[in-house]
């Protein structure tokens, strides 16, 4: 979804941060050059604002037409909403967009049936909507719930500039999980349980989990395995990476090196900056849940786990020409960091191609690994 800035007046001596705010965006909307911004307020690039909070602004500044303030390096951080803050609540038979907001969590938030809202709206599955777009929606319905995400971070971008974004939902401090919906960009059922998962999903107290829905944007944009350089970004993992001929084995291209690729290197820093102890990455369309037999799960029960509520098997996939995974995401957290993280390979590709009982019955299956790794 495509965010809008709220309206500020530039050049104003305070700022008071909304929900959906970022340091880097406060700075284009009022005017503030960027590290004015971080000198006034005391802060880094990668401190934690709050809905609320009032920032000292410049006074000065007045944005440019087209002139961009200067870009914060590294990741940037957004808190959506303080725990326990109220999530949007739609009005008479009308719903208003807000940041993070998806059609099918409206359908859910609003009790709207997702084809009438659809219908209603002369939208369509993949209509892009916006915030402060205004949808028509059951008169009566349910109150929404709060939103269940507590941070969106930034954590890099993709090699044509799209972001790779990580939400935070849970309990922070708690049990670090992560869950990747697709590294292949055609893999996109992953990536519908992975959005049905933070929009709409309680987690269970004590786990902090991080929702990252696309490691690889540009490929989900073009339904294409690899990213948009023609590398298979799971073969691009620093972690037993090997060379693989990209003109023989395309599917498998692993790049001139490893993490050579911005996706791969965002990927692996951020990894390295939380420490999952169980991480999920689905793929398709095997329907088996990976015991590598290199750099795999280091605690083996979160395989059975999560295979025993999906209504799986544990199996060994071969994911490259040897016959053995090289490369891969897994392998670099597993070898690096300890904790147990593994692939599930699910039984389709399509992002609408798994009932929603189906996606639900995964999503038991992250926590059931979670509690066991």
């Amino acid at each position: 979804m495509v965010g809008a800035p709220a309206p500020a007046a530039p050049g104003a001596g305070t700022y008071t941060v909304v929900a959906g705010d970022s340091l880097y965006g406060i700075s284009r909307k009022t005017g503030t050059a960027f590290n004015t911004l971080l000198s006034l307020n005391g802060l880094s690039s990668k401190s934690v604002i709050y809905p609320g909070q009032a920032l000292q602004l410049s006074g000065t500044g007045t944005p440019s037409p087209g002139t961009p303030a200067p870009a914060p390096t590294g990741a940037t951080y957004t808190v959506v909403r303080s725990p326990g803050s109220p999530g949007p609540a739609p009005t008479g038979a009308t719903y208003t967009v807000v940041r993070g907001d998806t059609l099918y969590g409206i359908s859910r938030k609003t009790g709207t049936d997702l084809n009438t809202l659809l219908a209603r709206n002369g939208l369509g599955l993949n209509s892009l909507i916006v915030p402060g777009q205004v949808l028509q929606v059951d008169a009566g319905g349910p109150a929404p719930a709060p939103s269940p995400i507590l941070e969106r971070r930034t954590i890099g971008a993709s090699v044509q500039g799209r972001p790779i974004v990580a939400y935070r939902l849970g309990t922070p401090g708690g049990r670090v999980v992560l869950v990747v919906g697709s590294i292949h960009g055609h893999e996109q059922t992953g990536e519908t349980i992975a959005q049905r998962l933070r929009d709409s999903t309680p987690i269970p107290a004590g786990i902090d989990l991080w929702v990252i829905l696309s490691a690889n944007p540009d490929g989900t944009a073009a339904n294409s395995r690899t990213n948009a350089n023609g590398v298979n970004l799971n073969r691009n993992f620093t972690a037993r990476w090997e060379a693989i001929d990209c003109a023989a084995y395309a599917r498998s291209c692993a790049g001139p090196g490893g993490a050579s690729e911005p996706e791969t290197q965002a990927l692996q820093s951020f990894i390295a900056t939380i420490r999952p102890t169980v991480s999920v990455c689905w793929h398709g369309p095997d329907n088996v849940v990976d015991e590598a037999l290199v750099y795999g799960a280091n605690n083996k029960a979160v395989l059975g786990a999560y295979a025993s509520i999906a209504g799986m098997r544990v199996a060994t996939v071969p994911c490259s020409p040897s016959g053995y995974c090289t490369g891969n995401a897994t392998q670099y957290s597993n070898s690096n960091f300890g904790g147990s993280s593994f692939v599930v390979e699910l039984a389709t590709l399509g992002r609408f191609g798994m009932s929603d009982a189906t996606m639900d019955r995964h999503i038991r299956a992250v926590f059931a690994a979670a509690n066991a790794g």
